[in-house]
């Protein structure tokens, strides 16, 4: 065995002797170095193992959502922009149904549109030089054709704050939750797909129908679709509703998209 020299006991053990010259350490390295030679190679073929710190392993467990190994940050980021933590099905639903009642929500608009001005129609009323309607203070079933859509918002308003005690109950306190989100939302799509056949002679019930059964059953889907929507932290339920968020803005653009392909292709007015 190579002897180990300690110069700071031996400078201890006899104060008046000098350091030992830098000489009197070669015969021990050059022992260090020759058995530092003599040290065997790893095998060819033999297998290596890498090292990883446990930091790391962490971080890469950490966030579900986070981009796979191999895989580049770009798509990663996209998904957590569309589909923040959709592995679960419930959250898939939750995506899919906010990109159809944003369709719905946004179909309104022109639904409004029909409404007031076959209700100014139906009143009598001329048009203007730039195709709009004269306030002309007549009234069609005993309301002025302005005020149907504030109408329509009242009654809206009343009957879902009717009926929206007893959708809390059947979520809350029944095992009917899913049943009843079904006919909701079929009662959406049947009613707007109703409204498709609005003309001089039916835009008064499909105003009706708007007001106390579209609304109504707007709110109730709503209400069963948040019922699912659950999140282990406030980090994970925040980019849960931000991607719910942007697939509602999507179906809104998209709608907007086909209604303006619609209207260059065919020519309506």
């Amino acid at each position: 065995a190579t002897p180990v020299i300690d110069l700071k006991a031996e400078s201890k053990s006899n104060p008046n002797q000098t350091a030992p010259h830098p000489a009197h350490l070669y015969p021990h390295l050059l022992t260090l170095i020759m058995m530092n030679e003599e040290s065997p190679a790893p095998a060819e073929g033999a297998e290596q193992v890498e090292v990883t710190s446990p930091a790391s392993a962490t971080d890469a467990e950490a966030d579900p959502n986070g981009p796979a190994k191999g895989k580049g940050g770009c798509c990663s980021s996209t998904k957590k922009f569309f589909l923040y933590d959709s592995t679960r099905s419930e959250i898939q639903a939750f995506y899919f149904n906010q990109f159809g009642r944003s369709i719905l929500f946004i179909s309104f608009m022109f639904l409004s549109l029909a409404i007031l001005e076959l209700a100014h129609q139906q009143a009598g009323c001329p048009k203007t030089e730039n195709g709009g309607y004269e306030n002309c203070g007549n009234t069609v079933y005993g309301f002025l054709p302005s005020s149907m859509l504030a109408l329509m918002a009242t009654i809206g308003g009343i009957a879902s704050s009717l009926f929206m005690p007893y959708a809390g109950a059947v979520v809350d306190y029944s095992d009917r939750r899913r049943g009843f989100g079904k006919v909701c939302a079929t009662l959406l799509v049947l009613v707007n797909f109703v409204q498709i056949f609005i003309f001089e002679s039916t835009w008064f019930v499909m105003t009706i129908l708007q007001a106390v059964v579209a609304s109504a059953a707007f709110m109730a889907n709503a209400m069963v679709l948040w019922s699912y929507v659950s999140a282990p932290d406030d980090h994970t339920l925040h980019g849960i509703t931000a991607s719910g968020r942007n697939w509602e803005v999507f179906g809104m653009l998209s709608f907007f998209i086909v209604v303006g392909i619609v209207q260059f292709t065919s020519g309506w007015d």
